[in-house]
């Protein structure tokens, strides 16, 4: 179906491509620019009077990227956040940082000072098996 094909072409997309975005597909690049704007935005958040802050919700209006886009505009930040509270996972193709310190399922344990900085399994996984699991419905 398309949804295990578009899963397919997420994995194989990141997976063998990870040294050459430009091969990525347009959906890969999309999503992993998304992920930077935003990682970016909470870096900026931290850096600017926040350092404290565990996740994007933290900031308000400081959580920018450098070319000043608000986090909160993202369109794939809805995407994101499903990703990281149901996948505990943190980055797109590679494994990164959470955005939104959200514990990972199943862990009693919430995002602290210390665990921010913990870099996660990188989300395309999460999301393809997601795909995978709604085409096979």
């Amino acid at each position: 179906g398309k949804a295990s094909s578009r899963a397919q072409e997420l994995v194989e997309s990141c997976v063998e491509y990870v040294g050459a975005p430009a091969i990525w597909s347009p959906e890969t690049r999309t999503l992993q620019r998304s992920y930077n704007s935003m990682s970016q935005a909470l870096e900026n958040c931290r850096r600017n009077g926040r350092a404290a802050a565990l996740g994007l919700f933290d900031c308000g209006q400081l959580a920018r990227d450098n070319d000043g886009r608000w986090f909160m505009n993202d369109r794939w930040r809805e995407l994101f956040f499903y990703l990281e509270q149901h996948g505990g996972c943190g980055g797109f193709c590679t494994g990164d940082l959470p955005l939104f310190a959200l514990p990972k399922p199943g862990d009693s344990m919430p995002v602290d000072q210390s665990s921010k900085r913990h870099v996660r399994a990188p989300c395309f996984q999460f999301l393809a098996e997601t795909l995978q699991a709604s085409a096979s419905r």
